[in-house]
């Protein structure tokens, strides 16, 4: 079975706007994914939360 990252009540709020909201998201393992959006709407904060840069994020993250 393959392992993969698991987001469950996934939030970061900048200030009084919530500008990340993930109720659960799998993410596979050894797969390309993409994420697309307009500018300004949360995909390099999304990337910080990630990868710890950002320590304001709540929520679970699995592996």
């Amino acid at each position: 079975m393959k392992s993969q990252l698991y987001l469950k009540n996934f939030r970061f709020s900048n200030g009084k706007k919530l500008a990340i909201g993930i109720d659960s998201l799998n993410i596979p393992q050894n797969e390309t994914i993409a994420i697309i959006g307009n500018n300004g709407v949360g995909k390099s904060t999304f990337a910080r939360c990630l990868c710890g840069l950002e320590r304001k994020c709540k929520g679970t993250m699995n592996m």
